[in-house]
């Protein structure tokens, strides 16, 4: 019986350290990846044994350290202190909350921000969901900088949204766009129009794309150059996507609830 009861204790603790290892490499791939492209955009190169030096190193350090119950977590195992600076160590498994209300920036965004509104005709806000396209990224800047050259998009005032998911939970495209929406409360501009853009749509230089149409709401993306200029399904509502204040009240913004593709 001792033996059987130790054997199960053995097993036990394998899950749990294998468990905990898993969540170690999840968050080492994350920073690592930040890193590698942070470097790559400044013209260097991580070395391919800094990700193992890392994991080494905080392995080390972890068995030298007693855990104790109150500051580990159920797997028994302690994370040790591991931060990148400038950023913050991401909430393994940490849920993002059910409530999705936009509704207190989608008021003011309808019916008016305090302070001076910008001399154009009308401003629009561009909130574009992200995480870890560094080269899309690069080129999305590129095309819209020759885009806000053209005469329907200078006439505007623009604020974009790069909006980025630091985390290891599945992409949670509705979520981010909620957060942009927040962002964009913080100006004191009167959005005509805000726009929720995916990363990979790019609006046609010269080809009239009017982010201020926003009357009834507007899918901007119905005709795309891949697809031969058309959307690549009947039921298609995602790419650009520009609303007023007003209709984003009214739907309440994006659920929270919608993760991964």
């Amino acid at each position: 019986a001792l033996a059987a009861r130790l054997h199960s204790a053995h097993a036990s603790v394998a899950e749990r350290l294998e468990a905990a290892e898993k969540e170690l490499d999840a968050v080492l791939n994350l920073h690592v990846g930040k890193l590698s492209n942070l470097a790559k955009d400044l013209g260097f190169e991580v070395p391919k044994s800094f990700r193992r030096n890392a994991k080494e190193q905080i392995l080390r350090e972890a068995t030298e350290k007693a855990p104790s119950p109150s500051s580990s977590d159920e797997s028994g195992f302690e994370m040790p202190d591991f931060e990148m600076s400038g950023s913050e160590m991401p909430q393994l498994g940490k849920k993002k909350p059910s409530d999705h209300s936009v509704v207190p920036f989608l008021q003011r965004s309808a019916h008016g921000n305090s302070g001076e509104q910008d001399a154009k005709a009308a401003c629009v806000a561009s909130v574009v969901p992200f995480r870890g396209r560094s080269a899309h990224l690069n080129l999305f800047y590129d095309h819209i900088s020759k885009f806000l050259k053209t005469p329907e998009a200078s006439r505007l005032c623009w604020s974009f949204y790069i909006v980025e998911q630091y985390d290891t939970d599945l992409f949670n495209r509705g979520w981010i766009f909620n957060v942009g929406l927040a962002m964009a409360g913080l100006e004191k501009r009167d959005f005509k129009c805000i726009a929720i853009q995916d990363l990979d749509t790019l609006p046609e230089v010269g080809g009239g794309v009017d982010f201020s149409d926003c009357e009834i709401p507007m899918q901007l993306s119905s005709e795309i150059e891949c697809y031969g200029w058309l959307p690549p399904y009947a039921t298609n509502a995602g790419g650009v996507v520009t609303m007023s204040g007003e209709h984003w009240h009214r739907i309440n913004g994006f659920s929270n609830d919608y993760e991964g593709w």
